[in-house]
């Protein structure tokens, strides 16, 4: 892990840096703020591990050369950006309790204000970084306004309009991307390094949707994993699948082989993108690959398990366990 170890101590200063803003926001804002913090922290335990959101800017600046100074900057504004992103996403996916919204997007507010506030002071005579962030919020605000559609088109998963529609969901990212090649004047190597990325959220986005597909199932939330089951199973819509059945056809299936042969091809496309022009974002994905491969590992197991008399076990644990 190479992709984030090179960058243990910057991103230790990083968080550092947003706790003493947070913690000087007013009474009761300041505690929700570190408490949101800690959430996405990734030296606490059991936080979320959005690598790619905290340390994209590092990524991309092993090519750039700017001083870490500047780099860290970038990065705790654009931690603040991710930070009011998330909590627009879960507002939409109903992933907030109706008394915590109110302070949610009071918080929200604060980290839209932080980001702007650095971006301005950062980017003084860079006027063009303003022309990527209306673009790229702009795109993001229509991806998470048409996200059930988006998720739900019926073109191939792994067309380049389609993995651009999917990852969406983190297009804000790219204002980080921009704001690197900017500073150190090196604007060609924007297209690849957008096109890398599209490819690179693509493949996390499968990989949450794996992670989250039963969550999402309840909550009617766009799911890639389900997209690809309803089209198994010729369903028109989420209210036809039974949890029982995705399970089944995870396991006796090949809905997970596909979703790992579907990333086999996203990787090799990336590859023919960024080479080894860049060792982290490829290493970041090849991580991801890793994981879904390990999980297809799994359920073949299982069948195999089943194969050998396991049966009647797996009924007890999938239907009245209701576990994986």
């Amino acid at each position: 892990m190479r992709f984030f170890y090179d960058f243990y101590n910057d991103l230790k200063e990083v968080f550092k840096i947003c706790r003493e803003i947070i913690s000087k926001y007013p009474e009761g804002l300041n505690d929700a703020g570190l408490k949101n913090l800690k959430r996405y922290n990734v030296f606490e335990e059991n936080a979320s591990k959005n690598y790619i959101c905290y340390l994209l800017s590092f990524w991309i600046n092993d090519k750039c050369h700017l001083k870490k100074e500047i780099c860290i900057k970038i990065t705790v504004a654009n931690i603040f950006m991710m930070l009011f992103a998330f909590i627009q996403d879960d507002i939409i996916d109903r992933e907030i309790e109706d008394e915590d919204i109110p302070i949610m997007i009071i918080l929200g507010n604060l980290y839209f204000s932080e980001f702007m506030s650095i971006y301005r002071e950062v980017f003084k005579g860079y006027e063009k970084i303003w022309d990527y962030y209306n673009f790229y919020m702009k795109k993001w605000s229509k991806f998470i306004l048409d996200e059930k559609i988006n998720i739900n088109n019926s073109m191939p998963l792994d067309s380049d309009k389609m993995v651009s529609l999917i990852s969406g969901k983190a297009e804000l990212i790219k204002i980080a991307v921009a704001a690197i090649c900017i500073l150190a004047k090196k604007e060609e190597l924007l297209d690849m390094y957008f096109k890398a990325v599209d490819r690179v959220l693509f493949s996390l986005q499968v990989a949450d949707d794996y992670i989250d597909w039963k969550k999402d199932l309840k909550r009617g939330n766009g799911n890639i994993l389900l997209k690809e089951f309803t089209k198994k199973r010729k369903l028109k819509c989420y209210k036809d699948i039974r949890e029982f059945d995705v399970k089944e056809e995870m396991i006796f299936g090949s809905l997970l082989n596909d979703l790992y042969m579907l990333l086999v091809k996203n990787s090799h496309k990336l590859d023919l993108i960024i080479g080894d022009k860049n060792m982290y974002i490829k290493e970041f994905n090849d991580s991801i690959l890793k994981f879904m491969k390990s999980q297809m590992e799994i359920y073949l197991e299982r069948r195999k398990e089943v194969k050998l008399g396991g049966f009647f076990n797996w009924v007890d644990k999938n239907i009245f366990n209701k576990s994986n």
